[in-house]
């Protein structure tokens, strides 16, 4: 893969002139940075061509030091380097301003305790001039949560997806982002892991990037293709969405290679695939009651590891909610009752059925057959329809994004009664039952309904929700939302709305000829 920087952000050594030093009456042993860094700070822009909004910073002091910075603005974005070293390489310097002069403080103490400072100068262009326009339609300081938004972004050309995914911040300002074009195919989803670096699938390899660019681990999967979702595990491990060649089902319409419906075990460490769950033992694969998927008769599109059992959820868009033990073993079935047959990939296995969770009240009384068929609706209870992004919160309970595809299992549902929705299912195992504890975005109706993709999460500091609506017919130019609701309340305390320009697309929906926003998570550099 052949990353080149571009004429605008083309990767030169900038080195400052550091004479002009910042007066601070609390550091009493404060001497020039000319003293402190006698060879000059380098700022590399751009430094692996991919990350026009980042630099690396490089310097040498006489003794060992320590490095801070701060990128200045409306919201400042600090980083550095605390390990006490003479040469600093390479420090990454994020969150940059597109199209802009930026000023970065720059700090420097080693270790006889002298402190050095100085503003630098990182001139930057656009980061991509085909990004959405976004718009911040409300945010509550006060209530929503600290950080930014890494919206895994996704620009359509003409049947495939040029990846750029990016971190907005609170006001719309982009100050980061990844240039994975140069793939020619869709690499999602782009992950911070345990370790600082980003990850993500493509086709089938998973890469390890730096925040800078630089490329560390290319692990191939072999046969295997992943796509869609991974997640890591407390021993480091992945579990990988992914399929392999040569597994076929019986449909409807004959014998056919089946496609997104397996999940792996990756250890990174060792380059190996340590376990397989193959979902077609598991399922009814000619179950066709939301859609004939055909080959694609799942669509598995999240999973997530529930530690505290061992167990895995997995969302398939076309069928519903699962969850299986490490033993491949099925433990229940989020969906509507309606069509479920026998396992197997020949339709052969055991009853499904069996595993269906039964929708029931807060008083723990089941809701009518309509109901728990899927054509029916409560008030307080609805099925998920080709949901996306399932995931278990502190509380035990199931959180997703439910699109509302095909909602009554009606194809043919008025485009003014479909919307889309972040919904709460408490689950209880040992007898099979689910509730809904609450919802969002019904209100909304079809402004916020999306037919693919989109997120739900819980945020780790307030406890607030964070939904991504990723692909909205709705408005004019084509756009996502996204929004933050308040733990307690419910209520929206963010919203940003993302107009997508299609720039090197048709703007006429399907695979790879619009922009789309897969997901949207919260982000701190």
């Amino acid at each position: 893969m052949n990353h080149t920087p571009s004429n605008t952000l083309a990767a030169a050594i900038i080195v400052f002139s550091l004479s002009a030093c910042r007066e601070n009456s609390n550091d009493a042993e404060r001497i020039p940075m000319a003293e402190m860094v006698s060879t000059g700070v380098e700022i590399l822009l751009n430094p692996n061509g991919i990350t026009p909004l980042a630099a690396a910073l490089t310097l040498e002091t006489e003794y060992a030091s320590e490095v801070e910075y701060k990128v200045l603005g409306n919201r400042p974005v600090e980083g550095g380097s605390m390990d006490a070293m003479q040469r600093h390489e390479n420090i990454p310097i994020v969150g940059l301003y597109e199209s802009t002069k930026n000023l970065v403080e720059l700090k420097v103490t080693d270790s006889r305790g002298k402190v050095a400072y100085d503003t630098l100068e990182i001139d930057t262009d656009s980061a991509y001039v085909g990004n959405p326009l976004i718009t911040i339609n409300l945010r509550n300081e006060a209530l929503r949560e600290p950080g930014m938004y890494l919206a895994d972004l996704h620009f359509g050309t003409t049947g495939f997806f040029n990846s750029r995914p990016a971190v907005f911040d609170a006001d719309g300002k982009i100050r980061y982002q990844m240039d994975l074009s140069g793939f020619g195919t869709i690499s999602w989803p782009l992950k911070r892991l345990s370790n600082g670096h980003f990850f993500f699938v493509n086709e089938g390899h998973l890469y390890e990037y730096s925040v800078l660019g630089e490329e560390f681990n290319d692990w191939s999967l072999g046969s295997f293709h992943a796509h869609h979702d991974f997640t890591e595990m407390p021993n480091g491990h992945l579990l990988i969405i992914a399929y392999r060649d040569g597994k076929n089902i019986q449909t409807a319409t004959g014998s056919v290679q089946s496609v997104e419906d397996q999940i792996i075990e990756f250890d990174p460490s060792t380059n190996s695939i340590l376990h397989e769950w193959d979902l077609t033992q598991l399922l009814d694969v000619d179950r066709t009651d939301l859609q004939d998927g055909g080959a694609d008769w799942f669509h598995a599109n999240s999973v997530f590891y529930d530690e505290t059992d061992q167990s895995i959820i997995v969302s398939g868009r076309n069928q519903g909610v699962i969850k299986m033990d490490w033993n491949n073993s099925l433990k229940w079935i989020l969906a509507p009752h309606q069509g479920w047959g026998n396992a197997g990939p020949q339709g052969a296995g055991s009853p499904t059925s069996d595993y269906l969770l039964t929708a029931v009240d807060g008083n723990g009384n089941a809701y009518p057959d309509s109901i728990q068929s899927g054509v029916g609706y409560s008030g307080s209870f609805d099925w998920p329809f080709a949901q996306h992004c399932a995931n278990v919160l502190p509380n035990g309970h199931l959180l997703l994004f439910d699109n509302g595809f095909n909602r009554r299992l009606d194809p043919n549902i008025l485009l003014v009664n479909r919307y889309s929705r972040i919904v709460e299912y408490d689950i209880h195992a040992s007898n099979k039952t689910v509730s809904q504890v609450w919802e969002w975005g019904k209100a909304q109706g079809f402004g916020l309904y999306s037919v693919i993709i989109s997120s739900a999460y819980q945020l780790p500091q307030t406890g607030n929700s964070l939904l991504g609506s990723g692909f909205i017919m709705a408005t004019t130019p084509l756009s996502a939302r996204v929004i933050e609701l308040a733990g307690a309340t419910k209520n929206p305390v963010f919203e940003a709305e993302l107009s997508f320009k299609n720039a090197t697309g048709n703007g006429v929906f399907g695979w790879g000829t619009i922009d789309i926003m897969y997901r949207v998570t919260p982000f701190s550099f």
